[in-house]
């Protein structure tokens, strides 16, 4: 699993961290691809007038700061991040599939073995 950031410039004088906190309410929950997202507004310093950021997890190794922000786009409706920031996934074992292939090939021959990304 993957996680991410996506930063908002300020909204309006009056709600400044609203894009991101609107992004973060209305894409929680939502999947990409076959993954639930989870994303959480992250409150800001006392004195913090810009670059607003939500954090997202749930995400699958491989994704792209573009799939990313895009997902953001579509379900936030705070219009697009003006960036993203990706963090490292939390577990990666590319010798995964070769276990299992190891492990079902003792059952009996195999017709044919492919990994699916994560």
């Amino acid at each position: 699993s993957c996680c991410a950031w996506a930063h908002y410039k300020s909204g309006p004088r009056h709600d400044k961290s609203g894009p991101a906190q609107s992004a973060a309410t209305q894409s929680n929950g939502k999947k990409l691809g076959e993954r639930i997202i989870s994303t959480k507004f992250q409150p800001p310093k006392p004195l913090q007038k810009s670059s607003f950021s939500v954090y997202i997890s749930g995400l699958h190794g491989g994704i792209s700061d573009r799939d990313v922000s895009h997902f953001m786009t579509k379900h936030g409706k705070a219009g697009p991040p003006s960036s993203i920031t990706m963090g490292d996934p939390s577990f990666i074992d590319k010798k995964g599939g070769q276990i299992v292939e190891s492990l079902l090939q003792k059952i009996g021959p195999l017709a044919s073995f492919q990994e699916a990304p994560y």
